[in-house]
């Protein structure tokens, strides 16, 4: 019998993966975690039933959220990243020399445990790596630290992830940036999600 896993997008349209084999699953505190192998993605992280990350294409995303960013600060060496408990984002960060620090706030360890075994391609082993786990918005609030770039690598504003969607949280994100700062985010879909983008422009 064959095994797919399907993710629906406003009614309008339907991926779907063919699955080999399930490597991973377990309920954390916060959401199910679902790591299986598929025929054309590779290795594939779910959240809660909904695709997050996969070894085929990851690179397209996690290259622009960090690189794009990165490049626009004249000499980035302080850098908080928000999510991403995969670690794909923090791997990326640290391909430029001038990072000194990356202080990495995730939510979920079972999540960064489960990526680190079952999909090391997007882990990090890097001194310059402080790894947090903690509630991104609880963070904020509580640092006195500044950051030239803050990446916020977070799930869809359902659940945990809702209020780093929040007018709160980016005023908070504007008191921990250096003068030069830059925020980038995940804003889910310029095709699917219009007019969930101009609220997020709207709150920045």
């Amino acid at each position: 019998m064959e095994l797919w896993i399907d993710e629906n997008h406003e009614d309008l349209i339907r991926i779907g993966l063919k699955v080999i084999r399930t490597l991973y699953r377990e309920h954390s505190k916060y959401q199910e975690i679902l790591i299986v192998e598929t025929v054309g993605f590779g290795r594939v992280l779910l959240l809660d039933g909904v695709i997050q990350t996969t070894e085929g294409d990851e690179f397209f995303y996690h290259e622009m959220l960090v690189h794009v960013p990165l490049f626009s600060h004249p000499e980035p060496e302080n850098l908080l990243v928000i999510g991403g408990g995969d670690g794909g984002a923090v791997r990326e960060a640290l391909k430029h020399s001038s990072i000194k620090r990356v202080v990495h706030v995730e939510i979920d360890e079972k999540v960064v445990e489960a990526c680190k075994i079952y999909l090391p391609g997007l882990s990090y082993d890097d001194e310059r790596v402080e790894l947090n786990i903690a509630d991104g918005v609880d963070y904020v609030k509580k640092t006195k630290e500044t950051f030239d770039i803050v990446i916020i690598d977070s799930t869809d504003p359902v659940g945990p992830a809702k209020a780093l969607f929040e007018y709160d949280f980016y005023k908070s994100l504007s008191s921990i940036l250096s003068d030069r700062g830059v925020i980038a985010l995940q804003s889910e879909s310029p095709i699917f999600h219009k007019d969930f983008i101009g609220e997020i422009n709207n709150k920045l």
